[in-house]
């Protein structure tokens, strides 16, 4: 039996501190080789970080090549298979919007799906949290937001107006209090959300449960699994209207992981592993993600309405 903890930590989706129980392993992060524990929330099947940085210390897990990674522009052959992939993966969210509806992206990353939705007649809008000189699609519209600010309106806006939607792609999962903000999304009576996580119950974090690519401690605060997705949103005051699962590369993002660790605890054997060329962002996982798309259930997607 796992015992529970000593010291009192809240889930940060049902509030409850009495029922939070370890996980093994504790997970390293790839780059700078610290340790981060991790705890469950028994009800909720919520995991997440017992003590990660603050909020104030969090940015320089950023300023490394973790961060870059996350807005680098991708080969053009990773491009049209995102490109490709995003039309199957938005069906049921694009089948909720109206004609030609406004959608703003936080945690927009590349610019990716902002272009993809532009080009398809929406006024879509990119947020991110780094500043504006980084931004590299200068075609497209982009704000840094600061979800630590209590004023969120100036980022929630598109062409001046409300957006009926918003998407969080690979978001939830980075933020220290994900219900706050969800909440808050909640009471600007933004209509539509379409979220995007990684799901703690793929196969890949129970093959790899220390060297899985999305774990990503301590950038990834939280792992949601489907249960803990539906509990977050009910949370918020959204009904799910789909929830889903899709594929993307496990092995050859989660080999660039794992190469990262063994450097950061100086094995001799791993320095002359070239670690980009298994980077999530090359044509090799690429390829994987391809393939990977019906058959895994890497991530967890859904689409969420308001509720009054």
């Amino acid at each position: 039996m796992i015992p529970k903890l000593n010291q009192s930590q809240q889930c940060s989706i049902c509030g409850l501190d009495s029922l939070l129980t370890p996980v093994a392993p504790s997970l390293v992060d790839h780059i700078s080789g610290e340790i981060f524990e991790r705890v469950r929330c028994e009800p909720c099947n919520f995991v997440f970080l017992r003590s990660p940085p603050s909020v104030g210390e969090i940015s320089k897990y950023y300023s490394n090549e973790a961060g870059g990674l996350m807005h680098q522009t991708p080969h053009p052959i990773v491009a049209f298979l995102q490109r490709t992939l995003f039309s199957i993966e938005l069906r049921h969210f694009m089948g909720h919007l109206g004609s030609q509806a406004a959608v703003l992206d936080i945690g927009a990353g590349d610019g990716a799906m902002v272009r993809y939705l532009r080009d398809r007649g929406y006024h879509a809008e990119a947020r991110d949290f780094y500043p504006e000189t980084q931004w590299r699609s200068t075609n497209i519209p982009y704000k840094m937001i600061d979800f630590v600010d209590p004023n969120p309106k100036p980022f929630l806006t598109v062409d001046g107006q409300r957006p009926q939607a918003v998407v969080m792609r690979h978001v939830l999962e980075h933020l220290h209090d994900p219900l706050r903000v969800l909440e808050r999304l909640h009471a600007e009576h933004i209509s539509l959300l379409y979220l995007v996580v990684p799901n703690l119950d793929a196969l890949g974090a129970r093959m790899f449960p220390q060297s899985w690519f999305y774990w990503d401690p301590p950038r990834h605060i939280s792992h949601f699994s489907r249960e803990s997705l539906q509990k977050i949103a009910h949370a918020a005051g959204y009904k799910i209207l789909k929830i889903n699962y899709y594929g993307i590369d496990e092995l050859v993002s989660t080999l660039y992981r794992f190469v990262g660790i063994a450097k950061t605890q100086n094995k001799t054997w791993i320095q002359k592993i070239p670690q980009q060329l298994f980077s999530p962002k090359g044509i090799l996982a690429a390829l994987s993600s391809g393939i990977s798309f019906l058959p895994l259930r890497t991530v967890c997607s859904a689409v969420l309405r308001r509720e009054p």
